[in-house]
């Protein structure tokens, strides 16, 4: 499951990213849905920025105390973006089954382990 999740959520983005570029290539005049749409797209890049700032963090401060408070502050911040780009594809027009991949896998980045 933690490998789905850690291969999937960037995966999934891009080819997000890749759908809505070639769809808003052939109508350039965006409505207000695909506007939602992309806040989600960004909103779930965020997340996977956020998550691969706190693996490079983590690796290099993992034996500090207090690191778990670090992970807490991403996990709230990034369970957030996940869950902001899941409404936004909700009510968003475009590739939305993949961005709705997205963002359930961008969810369980932050879920911890054990709960797993």
């Amino acid at each position: 499951m933690v490998l789905l999740a850690l291969t999937g959520t960037p995966i999934t983005l891009a080819l997000a990213w890749w759908f809505w570029l070639r769809r808003s290539a052939r109508a350039p005049s965006p409505s207000w849905r695909k506007r939602l749409l992309l806040s989600g797209l960004a909103a779930a890049s965020c997340n996977v920025l956020l998550y691969t700032g706190y693996l490079v963090y983590w690796r290099k401060y993992m034996y500090v105390p207090d690191f778990w408070k670090v992970g807490d502050a991403c996990g709230n911040l990034g369970g957030g973006l996940a869950l902001w780009g899941l409404m936004e594809k909700l009510a968003g027009k475009g590739p939305a089954r993949i961005l709705f991949v997205n963002c359930i896998l961008g969810i369980m980045l932050w879920i911890p382990l054990a709960i797993l």
